[in-house]
């Protein structure tokens, strides 16, 4: 369940640039473009900015809303330009699949006291519709996951190229 827990809590990721600042900000901007309706290529999208970068890798005619984006800012410690954050999934995928995992999770336990309570056999069976529903959501993190498995290396590879020269 350690993919469970990376695509939760994020992967926490440290870019070292080779420039100053400023221009660490602009070399990364210009590996990447604000905004693009239909990617011909694979490209880098988003925004970057010195307070906040968010990035996501674009694929043609390839949506994955559980691919991994990278959030983070620049900083500077120890004459070093840095660029801090962590690759996660967008919080409004988070938000959607805890509300169905919660509502699987409060589904079948209200079935089961209730068929405990009632001392009803049959309707303990209708628990095995919270299950499947449950066993369903996590199966499509999971694969949603497994599709989007290269993003991580191939956005750190932007990165790095960007802000190494």
């Amino acid at each position: 369940m350690r993919w469970f827990r990376d695509v939760i809590q994020g992967i926490p990721a440290e870019f070292e640039s080779r420039f100053g600042l400023e221009e660490s900000v602009a070399r990364l901007s210009a590996a990447t473009r604000r905004f693009i309706l239909f990617p011909m290529r694979q490209v880098a999208v988003g925004r970057v900015s010195q307070e906040s970068v968010s990035l996501r890798k674009a694929t043609p005619f390839v949506e994955n809303s559980f691919a991994p984006q990278f959030f983070g800012a620049f900083y500077e410690h120890d004459g070093r330009t840095v660029l801090f954050g962590h690759f996660t999934i967008h919080w409004a995928v988070k938000a959607f699949m805890t509300l169905w995992l919660s509502g699987c999770l409060l589904w079948t336990s209200v079935v089961v006291l209730t068929a405990v309570a009632k001392r009803d056999p049959v309707m303990a069976l209708a628990s095995l519709a919270g299950v499947a529903m449950l066993g369903l959501g996590v199966g499509f993190v999971w694969f949603c996951s497994w599709r989007a498995r290269g993003d991580i290396p191939w956005l750190s590879a932007v990165i790095r190229d960007a802000l190494s020269g």
